[in-house]
């Protein structure tokens, strides 16, 4: 029962080193980056973005290929543009 206890905690052992070196490389990366005039790199999902509806909160997948929104739960119509978004958030 030993070594299995022993075999558990250097499994967690390994998985705290690994966490540890891939926030290190991350900040690293980024300082580099920004050392050279580069944006630092961000964790963001590629042509997708979640965001919420004025009127209902609900929250809305929105692709960039798509022109006009409808929200799901309310039905309301959105504006892609910004001035759009502002006028339905002002309203």
């Amino acid at each position: 029962m030993g070594t299995l206890i022993r075999l558990i905690i250097f499994i967690i052992f390994i998985i705290g080193v690994i966490y540890v070196v891939r926030t290190v490389l991350s900040v690293v990366i980024s300082y580099m980056r920004i050392r050279s005039g580069q944006a630092p790199v961000s964790k963001t999902v590629p042509f997708t973005k979640s965001e919420l509806c004025p009127a209902c909160n609900a929250s809305i997948r929105v692709s960039k290929s798509e022109e006009n929104l409808i929200c799901p739960k309310c039905g309301a119509q959105l504006g892609r543009s910004k001035e759009g978004k502002l006028l339905i958030r002002l309203n």
